[in-house]
């Protein structure tokens, strides 16, 4: 018995001590952590950027879904539009909005203590950007022409295809006083109309550094869509008149003022003002309904005013015998009104024209009922009486003046202005 017990011991001891041998057991996956999009975009103070930070999380097996990422800003002002800490999808993604109070932002974006932390920076808009005209040396660093580039901070950068040098500036009147990050170097500058005159200091000992002449680059409008189409006179046109604003570059500038005019004919813009600004691509729009039958030309041209304007041009062969006017009504009420096409407003037409009153009521039990409240002298009252959804009522406007109506159901008020009659000779057939 004791032989037994002696001999189960030792196989104990001896597996315990077998076990001390044995790999340890895996560790958990290592995480990767990378940028996506985000990173080193113009911001605007008081707007939020046009693209979302984004950060993508992997594992061993692939992406990481349900992992933490905390964010924090680190320098500059601004707020977040979500909560500070996020959680990565099913495609291992996070994102977050955010909205600079301050031309130079920077956030930063972390998982766990043993990854470092990525950070993501904005840059402000420059206030100009000036390239140089190319001097005997042909350039370089490597194989291109430099560019300067004037932020609203009194900063400066000087790009080249493949390094850049940032500094600061101040100005005085037309005299530039650069100063480069690198100490010793310096550069005075003269700006006269649309050029940069920039001499270098002695200390200024980088090779590729060549005294010379820079000029703004302006930005350049072209026509995305909407040329050169065909329509009815009194309707609007079927497609909207589309521009995009571009750097030389072809990166679309966002926030330039686009300003429309009729150049030849007449027709109604919307807005009214004919002013629009573009978006974070550079794209703006604008709709138009012709007034004239025949051909009308619209340029749409840079607040500057000094760029060859985006023209196009439309063509009416009758007046429209009829217009619909839509009236809309959701829940909440924000867009309840009157619709020519996409336009809500005092709608104007031609004496003579039926006008198409149509309900599209998505509200309660989806009724309408349309009525005149102020009539023109010598004009005609009406009340279409109750409507169901999708249901019409048609008037014409019998004389020149205003008509003032509402639904009486809810009460949202319309404007109705009518003009001089349709001569016979434009009517559609």
């Amino acid at each position: 018995m004791r032989i037994q017990q002696l001999s189960f011991l030792a196989v104990l001891v001896t597996a315990c001590e077998a076990g001390d041998l044995l790999p340890p057991p895996p560790s958990a996956p290592a995480l990767q952590f990378s940028m996506v999009e985000g990173d080193q975009q113009e911001g605007v103070p008081g707007e939020t950027l046009a693209v979302p930070f984004t950060v993508k999380v992997t594992g061993a097996t692939g992406v990481a879904a349900g992992v933490q990422v905390t964010w924090t800003l680190r320098s500059g002002a601004g707020s977040f539009l979500s909560p500070t800490t996020t959680l990565t999808d099913s495609h291992g993604l996070a994102t977050m909005r955010f909205t600079p109070a301050t031309h130079r932002v920077a956030v930063s974006a972390a998982i766990n203590a043993s990854l470092p932390s990525l950070i993501f920076q904005t840059l402000p808009r420059p206030l100009g950007v000036y390239s140089r005209v190319q001097g005997p040396s042909g350039c370089d660093i490597n194989t291109g022409c430099e560019r300067y580039l004037l932020y609203p901070d009194s900063t400066f950068a000087l790009q080249y295809p493949r390094a850049r040098y940032e500094g600061t500036y101040v100005r005085r009147d037309s005299v530039l006083t650069l100063a480069f990050a690198q100490g010793s170097w310096a550069a005075a500058g003269t700006i006269r109309g649309d050029s940069l005159i920039v001499r270098y200091n002695a200390n200024a000992s980088l090779s590729d550094f060549e005294d010379g002449t820079f000029l703004l680059e302006k930005p350049r409008i072209s026509v995305v869509s909407g040329a050169d189409q065909e329509g009815v006179a009194g309707k609007l046109l079927d497609h909207e008149l589309a521009v995009r604003v571009a750097d030389p570059r072809g990166r679309g500038l966002g926030h330039q003022l686009v300003t429309w005019r009729v150049t030849s004919g007449a027709a109604e813009l919307w807005p009214a003002t004919g002013q629009t600004s573009t978006d974070s691509d550079g794209r703006t729009s604008l709709s138009i309904r012709p007034l004239i039958v025949g051909t009308i030309r619209v340029a749409a041209e840079l607040a500057e005013g000094n760029q060859t304007p985006a023209t196009f041009q439309a063509t009416s062969r009758c007046w429209a015998e009829s217009v619909t006017i839509v009236f809309w009504r959701e829940r909440g009420g924000m867009d309840d009104a009157f619709y020519l096409g996409t336009v809500a407003g005092p709608i104007r037409v031609l004496a003579g024209t039926t006008v198409v009153l149509l309900n599209t009521n998505t509200v309660s039990d989806f009724k309408a009922r349309f009525t005149s409240t102020a009539i023109p002298p010598g004009g005609t009252a009406f009340d279409s009486g109750l409507l169901d959804y999708g249901e019409s009522y048609r008037f014409v406007p019998n004389v020149e003046g205003t008509w003032n109506f509402k639904d009486q159901v809810s009460g949202v008020p319309g404007t109705l202005i009518a003009g001089a009659g349709v001569p016979e000779e434009w009517r559609c057939r």
